[in-house]
């Protein structure tokens, strides 16, 4: 590696567990395949960081099977972070296990804000493709979600999510594009609705996002471009057209 300023220049023959993530520096990483070599090495919360591939065919960081905290390959928890021109994989047989996710996951009355992923493929396994929970002023744009078993995105507690050209590939136990959970009996972690904006030209595999979120949850239903959903037995829907 080598760094200069606030900059860290990364070649392939780095491995992730070697990269040490600091406030305020951004990463550029070189074409090529990047892995971690254990559990736990990509459970990042520094802030003001950014990421910077070089192209979403050309830099892969694939966690196989490697995870952190058990909820994903590469779990973020700090505030501005920004990820750009890559692709994260992860091959985690755990349905539990997103590919990325943002979250202060041991501190749930804690939101991590100010988040952007662009021109990012994300290659997913048993789990969500991407997961948000906990997290406010975030935007998603030109983004390809692929390999979920469960949501191409999952979002929780969410506000002011901005999705821009988002394109998803259905898979034949893919739950759907977009889902909003919801979990009465965890308190703090749930205590916000969802504020949803779709943007620009998308193609969703399914085009729907579905709430698990009920009226009577505190703060309301979850929104999508500023309306509820239609209720469909225990879920809300919103057909995107």
């Amino acid at each position: 590696n080598i760094q200069i300023d606030n900059e860290v220049h990364v070649d392939a023959s780095t491995n992730l567990n070697e990269i040490v993530f600091v406030d305020g520096v951004t990463y550029y990483f070189s074409e090529g395949v990047y892995h971690p070599t254990a559990n736990e090495q990509l459970n990042i919360r520094a802030n003001h960081i950014t990421l910077i591939g070089a192209g979403a065919n050309k830099t892969i960081l694939d966690t196989q099977e490697f995870t952190c905290a058990d909820q994903a390959g590469i779990l973020f928890g700090g505030n501005n972070v920004t990820i750009k021109n890559l692709t994260i994989k992860t091959t985690s047989t755990n349905a539990n296990v997103s590919a990325v996710k943002f979250s202060a996951i041991d501190h749930a009355e804690e939101i991590v804000t100010n988040g952007c992923l662009e021109n990012v493929s994300i290659i997913a396994s048993m789990g969500h493709g991407i997961n948000l929970h906990g997290v406010k002023d975030f935007t998603l744009k030109n983004i390809e979600i692929s390999g979920y078993h469960k949501c191409a995105i999952s979002l929780a507690k969410a506000q002011n999510i901005h999705l821009t050209s988002i394109k998803t590939t259905e898979t034949s136990q893919g739950w759907g594009d977009i889902g909003i959970m919801y979990k009465s009996e965890e308190g703090v972690a749930y205590n916000a609705p969802s504020t949803i904006f779709i943007e620009g030209n998308n193609n969703f595999a399914k085009n729907s996002i579905y709430s698990e979120r009920q009226i009577t949850a505190t703060g309301g239903l979850d929104q999508v471009n500023g309306k509820e959903g239609t209720q469909a037995g225990e879920f809300y829907i919103w057909v995107l057209e």
